[in-house]
């Protein structure tokens, strides 16, 4: 394996509104969610998956803002590694 990789969730409200990491409220009264996975070199995307209707800039703003949530998750798999290493070697 040569890096990581993390998901990061969104959902896209009636007025377009994207709402990170969404709750059970408002994924149930979302207009579309949105799941992507990105590697932790370059975080290109390796996949999508997307749910309901949005529109292609809808789209491209989701993936943005999943894109940097995604380093967020990727500094806690280092805490988390840095914290416990001692375990795990």
């Amino acid at each position: 394996m040569r890096h990581t990789f993390a998901a990061v969730a969104c959902a896209v409200d009636e007025h377009g509104n994207i709402q990170l990491d969404p709750d059970s409220t408002q994924l149930e009264t979302a207009r579309a969610t949105m799941n992507f996975v990105f590697d932790s070199r370059e975080k290109r995307l390796i996949t999508s998956l997307t749910n309901g209707s949005f529109s292609e800039d809808a789209y491209k703003e989701a993936l943005e803002r999943c894109r940097s949530a995604s380093q967020l998750v990727f500094d806690f798999y280092k805490d988390i590694v840095s914290k416990y290493s001692y375990v795990i070697g």
